[in-house]
C-alpha cells in the first residue's frame, strides 16, 4: 500500500521531534495548513506546500513519501559534503577506529 503525504509527514515529524511550529518556521508553509494535514482524515494540499515541506526535510516529495526515515542518513552526508577531504578522511579513519574499538570489547572474555 502506497503511503499517503499525510502519513509521510507525520511519521518524518514524529522521528525529528518537529512540532508543527518549527515546521512552518523551516518550510514556510502556514501552521494551518500543517495541523491542517496532520488532523484531518482525508487532508489535501497543494503542490508548492508540499515540495516546501519534502524539501525541509532534504527530500523532494517522492523521496519524501517513500522513505522520510533515510533523512539521518541524508543529513549526515549533507555535512560530510561541507567538510573538506582531510575533515573527511580524518572522521572516516575515526568512525573505522570506533567500529574496530567496539568489536574488540565484544570479543573480550568477561570476568
Amino acid at each position: 500500500m502506497t503511503k499517503t503525504f499525510s502519513q509521510a509527514l507525520k511519521e518524518a515529524m514524529t522521528a525529528r521531534g518537529l512540532s508543527s511550529r518549527e515546521l512552518s518556521e523551516m518550510s514556510g508553509v502556514s501552521k494551518a495548513q500543517i495541523d491542517k494535514i496532520r488532523q484531518r482524515p482525508d487532508p489535501r494540499t497543494n503542490v508548492e506546500d508540499a515540495r516546501a515541506m519534502a524539501a525541509a526535510f532534504g527530500q523532494t516529495i517522492e523521496e519524501f513519501i517513500d522513505s522520510p526515515t533515510k533523512k539521518a542518513d541524508d543529513d549526515l552526508g549533507a555535512l560530510l559534503r561541507q567538510l573538506t577531504p582531510e575533515q573527511q578522511d580524518f572522521l572516516r579513519n575515526a568512525v573505522k577506529a570506533q567500529i574496530a574499538s567496539g568489536d574488540q570489547s565484544q570479543k573480550e572474555p568477561q570476568e
